[in-house]
This record gives structure tokens, sequence and C-alpha cells, in this order.
């Protein structure tokens, strides 16, 4: 980086003798230029305050990259306040189960920032460490925010710092909205549907979906078990697409049936189709089999 100053100078001339301008140039050394690209890259802090930090620090790489990271967290917390609706799910599974996390940011340019992705694959596999050694999930499956904020990420810093120090580096209000955790039954499946994906296991919207066998003693392996997974993403992409809002058919409202049996029936009637009555009764009534086993069905979609 060059910092230039206006200076006269005196320089000899076989027709005039005397004073003329000219410029005169400082250049920042090879060693100071590196230590702020470095320091630039492993922070993504604006060049100013990279550079700003280190000749604070004396050009103290860790110095100056402890007070970028004193300025990020002070910065993080004045912009708490200010609404974040943008941002990305991230889903991470394992033998035990499945967790998805949602994090938000300001706008949607963040979500292309690759600090801000690792920050929310970090979220997602701290999801995934708690909630097994933890007490069961809630019946909603959601996970306590304040113990996954403390869990460490594979940088040894804790997820509360980690989000402070992305929200530092893009300048923008960060934070960790909600998480959820979906056990695997014993010889069940656990699969997840990301839409509108941001790279492994990230996206836009997010369905976690389980299939358990009603019968305990059931056990799918091998291609059975493909089978049902494979079954159990199909349907986490009409989870998405079509929102449903309810789990399962206890837990319907008998209002919300009338109603969708008044549309189907209105549907059926207009178009001249027979048994349109037989056809209402029958909604929300059919069975999901695979692999030779019927399986009860969980799911749980993050927008």
């Amino acid at each position: 980086m060059l910092r230039c100053a206006l200076a006269l100078v005196p320089r000899p001339s076989v027709a005039l003798q005397g004073w003329i301008p000219a410029v005169r140039c400082f250049a920042v050394g090879g060693n100071h230029m590196a230590l702020i690209r470095e320091l630039r890259e492993a922070s993504g802090a604006p060049i100013s305050d990279v550079k700003a930090a280190l000749q604070q620090a004396d050009w103290d790489m860790d110095l100056a990259a402890q007070e970028l990271r004193r300025k990020g967290v002070a910065s993080a917390g004045k912009k708490a306040t200010r609404t974040a609706a943008e941002g990305l799910v991230g889903v991470a599974s394992s033998e035990l189960g499945a967790a998805v996390v949602e994090v938000n940011s300001e706008t949607d340019f963040v979500p292309r920032n690759d600090n801000f992705r690792a920050l929310v694959r970090a979220a997602a596999a701290a999801a995934l460490e708690v909630a097994p050694a933890g007490p069961a999930p809630s019946p909603s499956h959601g996970l306590p925010l304040d113990r996954l904020l403390s869990a460490k990420t594979p940088g040894g810093e804790s997820l509360e710092n980690a989000v402070a120090n992305v929200a530092g580096m893009v300048r923008e209000n960060v934070r960790l909205r909600r998480a959820f955790f979906l056990p695997r039954p014993t010889g069940g499946v656990v699969a997840s549907y990301l839409h509108q994906g941001a790279g492994e296991g990230l996206g836009r919207i997010a369905a976690l979906v389980v299939l358990a066998p009603r019968d305990p003693g059931t056990e799918l392996a091998g291609p059975a078990a493909e089978a049902a997974a494979d079954l159990a993403r199909k349907l986490g992409m009409q989870v998405v697409a079509s929102a449903p809002r309810f789990l399962d058919r206890e837990g319907v409202d008998p209002v919300a049936v009338e109603e969708e049996r008044q549309v189907l029936r209105s549907q059926a009637l207009g178009s001249g189709t027979l048994g349109a009555e037989r056809f209402s009764r029958g909604w929300g009534s059919g069975v999901v089999s695979a692999g030779g086993a019927v399986w009860r069905l969980c799911v749980h979609a993050m927008s």
C-alpha cells in the first residue's frame, strides 16, 4: 500500500535552477503487507480495521487478532436489536438422529459469505453433539439455545463467541434463532430434505422426516432401509412444498378437516366427478408403507 505526499524538492536543470513540485511515495514494508493480507483473510474484517489493529499492536498478529475480536463482539452487541430475518438453515445427521438449526442475518447477501456458512454448519454439528448427551428433547423437539450456545465449535471456542465473531466480520446482526433434534427410533430412519441448497447441509428451507415401524421388533437393513430413507426424503420434499399444519391424524383440528372436505367436495362436484362425498370422507386416511413394514410418520419443517 502506498502513502503519497506532495513535496518540493530541488532538481538541477540546464535551463532552470529552482524548486519544482514532485511526488514522493512511502510504501508499507513487504512484511507488513503480508501480515495485513494474512489477518484480513483470517478475520474477514475490513482492511482498514485490520491495518489499524496491527499498527496498534505493533504488528503483532496475535494481539491484533484479539483486538479485532474484541471490536467484533462489541459491534455485534450494538447490532443485536436490529431485525435479522434472512439467513440459512443447516442440517447434520448421524446414527443417533438428525439436527436442524436456523441462523439469521439482516440481509440476503450475508448467507453467501463463507464464514457465515461455516458458522451454520458448526451450529448444526454442535446441535447434533449436544442433543443426545442431554435430556430428552421437548415434545416439539426443540433444543435449549443456552445449552447449544455454550457448546464448543471445531475451533475450540463457544458457539456463542463464534456467532459474535461472524457478526463482527459481516457487520450485521447475526443470531442463532432455533434448533431441533429428531432421534432415530429403533429400527427406523431419519432423513432430511433441503430446499434452495446453499452448499452441503445448507439451504433456505429444511424438513426432517422420521419413519418408525409400528412393530418394535422390526429392524430394516440394506436395501429395505435405503428404500425407507428414500421415501422419507421424498416425504420431506412434499412437506417443504405443501407446508402441512399437523403432524398426525390425532392432532388435526376437526374444523380444519371440515374446511378441507368442503373444498374437495366443491372441486369434485364442479368437475362432475362421481363419488365426491366418498372421496371427501376418505381424505387424510392414507397408509404409508415401505420395506414390508407399516410406518408411523413424524415430520418437522423449518423455513
